[in-house]
């Protein structure tokens, strides 16, 4: 008996030691952990309206070469995107105080006349959204900002009323 009591004792000092490293260990690793989640959700969802405005883009260039006009192709663009070209600036690249941009133009084609919007031309959509970071941790970095971007041509099917040919594609 009198051997055990020093020993429990010594026992449960050191247990108690070893809670303490145990809470400390965890309150040191937490905002890492945090961190990480919060960066993999955020990319997550900016992935997620990557393809919202890809998707919105192609509905737009679909919508131009079935005969809408730019307006009619800009409100394809709005409506496709969730939203999140809602008030969408007529020009690319956008300013600093905008957030997103939606631009059409048509291309003249390989038919051998000089105006575009024709039958058989190329209809261009191109739109940049610019996506904010969430994450608390590095809202104030200088990338906290993403400029998401898409554009889509497509062969006009049937000729718009107005088409504009701006003097750029996709690949300009």
């Amino acid at each position: 008996m009198l051997i055990i009591r020093p020993v429990m004792t010594l026992a449960r000092a050191i247990h108690r030691e070893e809670r303490a490293q145990d809470v400390l260990e965890f309150a040191l690793l937490t905002p890492f952990v945090l961190f990480f989640i919060f960066a993999i959700v955020d990319f997550g969802v900016a992935l997620g309206a990557s393809h919202q405005v890809n998707h919105a883009v192609r509905e737009a260039t679909r919508a131009g070469a079935v005969g809408a006009d730019e307006a009619g192709i800009r409100q394809t663009a709005v409506d496709q995107s969730l939203e999140l070209l809602n008030g969408a600036a007529l020009v690319c690249p956008m300013a600093a105080a905008e957030d997103a941009c939606v631009e059409v133009t048509w291309n003249d084609g390989p038919d051998g006349n000089l105006a575009a919007g024709d039958v058989g031309d190329a209809v261009t959509v191109r739109a940049n959204y610019r996506y904010r970071l969430l994450n608390p941790f590095i809202a104030w970095l200088s990338f906290a900002e993403i400029e998401l971007g898409a554009c889509a041509d497509s062969r006009v099917e049937l000729q718009a009323a107005t088409p504009v040919d701006k003097g750029w594609d996709c690949t300009s």
